[in-house]
């Protein structure tokens, strides 16, 4: 991803920039500064622990709570095949957990075939 990320900023214009990265984003970020120093100028990450404490917290327990990591992680089995065969019942989102016109926009979005596909 860090190589992506700096092939798409260059694609771009640009050399240099910041990057942020947000709990495991926050490993490529430090990824893509670690193998792209040139290409970084600043570097922000937050929640972010080091990849060997994630993996030695990585049990059972944690599989069954963070299932989605592994879900999405499946490369050969597309999570967006799972996720569209039924938005409703995948999201279960309602007015009252983004309002009214963002809860409108989001299902014509999902029920919209051409926004939905790989």
């Amino acid at each position: 991803m860090a190589n992506d990320i700096t092939q798409l900023m260059r694609r771009l214009g640009h050399d240099r920039f910041g990057v942020v990265g947000h709990d495991r984003g926050s490993a490529v970020a430090y990824r893509l500064a670690l193998d792209h120093p040139d290409a970084v100028a600043t570097l922000a990450v937050l929640d972010c622990i080091p990849i060997g404490e994630h993996l030695r917290r990585a049990d059972a327990r944690f599989a069954h709570a963070w299932w989605h990591w592994f879900f999405f992680g499946q490369t050969e089995k597309p999570a967006e095949r799972v996720i569209n065969a039924d938005p409703e019942a995948w999201y279960r989102k309602t007015p009252e957990h983004m309002g009214q016109e963002a809860h409108a926009d989001l299902w014509a979005a999902l029920r919209d075939p051409t926004s939905c596909t790989a």
